[in-house]
């Protein structure tokens, strides 16, 4: 696992043209690989034993690598993804943020014999100028293969993936195992025993104290079990692994720090274009999660708290006080039927099953009591009580001829294909008769690990958590172009720019960036350069997405379609990488029509301007 500093590194020898870029600086013997980040998951480092085969995923603990984007829906139970090809907005990196699922996409990466192979730089020393800056140059090019059962780090807001050597993978591997349980049972007593059955490991405890400050900074774990853990390690461990423990400490923190000014300079903008008082309380609450966090981190180590982070949070609690004073409690019933309309896009004719309806299911099949005693259960980890609450739910049957079965399907409307969304599973090109099944698989999907993982961490924040259970069913439209909108960036949250993707059905897809107020079209990033859809409609799309960003407080991706010169918005889900909403969402999202359109391999030749 790598937690060492950022440096600049410089690519290029004997007279060739040099990129500059930012990566991290490898442990001796690991193997670093960067590539493009497309689902941040929880937003923090994932280590686990590389898998090709979906059997293994089940069991958990495992990162990823599917060979096609139909093996990635073995994915859920993923701890991240590894994908060989695919964009920000491709298919399967939307699939991954709707589970919560971490993901990077490997651009330099190629199928060999049923494996991936990377191109790998080899860098030589690292070196100073005379100002100072320290950087390694790149020496030479190998292929490196990616094998079964290797031990990785995935960096979700880097986009990095570090193959851990041969004598550190054990060690790796046992911290993030302790990591994982601490997620699941807040146990500080638990790591400290432990760490005393690991005594000849110090790199797993240095790991083990870094990655839980890092916890502790956004508010992922208790102050009072960092301070436990720290101690026990720093006891055992030899002078020289002390200072390394203090150097990767103070290191997080000051990560932790520029992570926390960015996040609270996004939210200070969240709060002053939120549409809602909910919304801004929200925003508030997440917000003060971070700079708490992080105080308590400082106060641990002995260091000064972050007076630019302090700075920022007094200023957004001011302007949340402020901003809450003239705005609704909430908005409208259907906020995203507003939006559409205020945006000049049309809705197709479609059914949104509520919360109730959810409820009323579990209450007629008495799983409520059931579902609660096991998502409580501190004996089982995320994935296991996933498994169970997902059987329960899968083996209870949803008929026509049932009453609630009745109830829904009048309200949906009459058509020969539906699109079936909920929060996190989509359906399209879905028959009459089979709609009952897919509301209750999406109904499951909200106990998936990744959606239940980040209820656990929303509830520790103070928020609302509550599955999000509302399923919309819609009628399918004809779809000349398809595409997603995204409010803000969905591998790095931030807001400057929209994303856009568009593609026709059976042909490649076009990725853009376009400018946030009024939607025109900067840069393509990838894919085609024909201009898919017209100014007027970008335009439209821009409005939607800022429309829904401010009516929630939180970035959102908005699926639509276009055709004979009419402009659908299908449906919106918020973007996952943050905690689930206060609220469950008014509306969910619908794929679009032509969502098994194929995603082509892309070779990313220059990612960092990719991300501009």
């Amino acid at each position: 696992m790598t937690l060492c500093a950022l440096f600049v590194v410089c690519a290029g020898l004997l007279g060739a043209q040099s990129d500059f870029f930012i990566v991290p600086e490898q442990d001796q013997g690991s193997v670093v690989i960067q590539g493009l980040p497309v689902s941040l998951g929880s937003g923090r480092r994932v280590t686990g034993r590389l898998t090709y085969d979906r059997e293994q995923v089940a069991a958990g603990g495992r990162v990823y690598a599917p060979r096609t984007a139909e093996a990635a829906s073995a994915g859920r139970m993923a701890e991240a993804l590894i994908l060989a090809s695919g964009s920000r907005l491709s298919p399967t990196a939307a699939w991954a943020r709707s589970r919560r699922v971490a993901a990077v996409v490997l651009d330099s990466a190629r199928w060999e014999n049923g494996v991936l192979s990377v191109e790998q730089t080899v860098f030589g020393k690292t070196v100073k100028d005379p100002s100072g800056i320290a950087y390694q140059v790149a020496e030479n090019h190998v292929w490196v293969r990616l094998k079964e059962g290797d031990v990785v780090t995935l960096d979700p807001v880097q986009g990095s993936v570090v193959l851990s050597a041969a004598e550190n993978a054990e060690s790796d591997l046992a911290a993030a195992e302790a990591l994982r349980a601490y997620d699941g049972l807040r146990d500080g007593q638990a790591l400290v025993q432990w760490w005393q059955a690991r005594l000849d490991q110090p790199r797993a405890g240095i790991i083990l104290v870094a990655e839980l400050a890092e916890r502790l900074a956004v508010g992922a774990a208790r102050a009072d079990d960092f301070a436990l853990a720290r101690r026990a390690v720093e006891s055992s461990l030899a002078p020289d692994a002390k200072k390394l423990l203090r150097a990767r400490e103070r290191r997080a923190f000051y990560e932790q720090s520029r992570l926390a000014e960015s996040f609270l300079r996004e939210s200070l903008r969240s709060t002053s274009e939120a549409a809602t008082a909910m919304a801004v309380r929200r925003v508030s609450i997440e917000a003060e999660a971070r700079w708490r966090g992080l105080k308590e981190l400082a106060e641990a180590l002995g260091l000064a708290e972050s007076r630019p982070v302090a700075a920022l949070w007094h200023r957004l609690k001011g302007a949340a006080a402020d901003r809450c004073r003239g705005l609704p409690e909430r908005g409208a019933g259907d906020g995203f039927a507003a939006v559409a309309a205020a945006a000049g896009a049309a809705l197709p004719r479609r059914g949104v099953l509520g919360m109730e309806l959810y409820q009323r299911f579990l209450d007629e099949k008495g799983l409520g009591p059931r579902i609660a005693e096991i998502a409580d259960d501190a004996s089982l980890g995320l994935r296991r009580k996933s498994l169970r609450i997902r059987s329960l739910i899968m083996d209870s049957a949803l008929t026509p001829e049932s009453g609630l079965g009745r109830q829904i399907l009048e309200r949906i409307p009459e058509a020969d294909r539906y699109s079936v969304s909920g929060a996190h599973e989509t359906f399209s090109d879905v028959s009459r008769a089979d709609v009952l099944k897919r509301i209750l698989e999406s109904w499951a999907a909200c106990w998936d690990p990744g959606p239940l993982g980040a209820r656990k961490r929303a509830a520790s924040n103070g928020l609302a958590a509550a599955p999000s259970a509302e399923v919309t069913v819609t009628a399918s439209v004809p779809a000349e172009i398809v595409g997603t909108i995204c409010s803000r960036d969905p591998s790095s949250g931030s807001r400057e720019r929209l994303v856009v993707s568009a593609s026709k059905p059976g042909s490649s897809t076009g990725e853009y960036l376009l400018d946030r107020k009024t939607g025109r079209a900067l840069s393509s990033v990838m894919g085609t350069d024909e201009r898919l859809l017209p100014t007027e409609v970008l335009a439209k799309l821009a409005r939607a997405a800022r429309g829904l960003d401010s009516h929630n407080g939180r970035g959102q991706e908005i699926t639509f379609v276009w055709d004979s010169g009419k402009l659908y918005l299908l449906g919106s889900r918020p973007m996952a990488g943050d905690e689930e909403p206060a609220r469950a969402a008014p509306f969910a999202v619908t794929p679009p029509v032509s969502a098994d359109v194929p995603v082509p391999d892309v070779n990313f030749k220059n990612f960092f301007n990719r991300l501009k």
